[in-house]
């Protein structure tokens, strides 16, 4: 979620927004939900739009980059991320909850913020270490990153790959992104500690 122009926090009222350059993953959210938004003429059509957190938990089969951060911390014992500012960072299993709380409260059409807690990055990945014996999780500062990020895009594009390090990644976790909603709190949804769901997610992909 990105905060108003004036620099209030992003709310369940307006239409989400990118504010990070080449975030195209972002922006296809903010574009996809004015024209959801816009299909939706007639009252009786009940459309929820959720907006949720980075997600980690069990069940992630894809995996998603959260499921495959985790990987890499069973296979590697290791994981380099910068600190970054803090980030709303969900458990999939709350979210889920969120929804189906939401689509049996509502009668109208809405959109509701399920982010979680905030939380940095680096912050649940050293969490999700304490599970996995032996791993440890470097801090990369900010500008270093960057510069090895650079060095990699001419790279990566003449061998016809995607960046690693991708900038505008990099932004992302650098920015911050305040956000205010009262809707979960009516649907009376608590947000687990991240302490269990970095338990339980290291215990579904160690039983793989």
């Amino acid at each position: 979620l990105s905060p108003y122009p004036d620099g209030r926090p992003a709310d369940d009222q307006g239409h989400i927004a990118s504010r990070i350059p080449g975030q195209l993953y972002f922006e296809s959210k903010a574009e996809m939900e004015i024209a959801i938004s816009s299909l939706n003429p007639k009252p009786a059509l009940l459309v929820i739009i959720a907006r949720p957190g980075w997600m980690f938990g069990p069940e992630d089969s894809g995996p998603t980059t959260a499921g495959e951060m985790v990987t890499q911390i069973f296979n590697t014992k290791k994981f380099q991320m910068i600190a970054g500012k803090p980030q709303h960072i969900a458990d999939a299993r709350d979210v889920a909850e969120g929804l189906i709380r939401a689509l049996e409260t509502y009668e109208e059409s809405t959109a509701i913020n399920l982010v979680g807690k905030e939380f940095s990055v680096i912050e649940a990945i050293k969490e999700i270490a304490k599970n996995v014996p032996g791993a440890k999780v470097e801090e990369v500062p900010y500008p270093a990153a960057m510069f090895l990020s650079t060095i990699l895009e001419p790279i990566c594009k003449l061998q016809g790959k995607s960046n690693p390090i991708p900038k505008a990644g990099l932004i992302t976790l650098n920015s911050p992104h305040p956000h205010e909603t009262k809707k979960y709190k009516e649907l009376g949804i608590s947000w687990r500690p991240f302490s269990e769901t970095a338990r339980d997610t290291v215990a579904y992909f160690g039983a793989k």
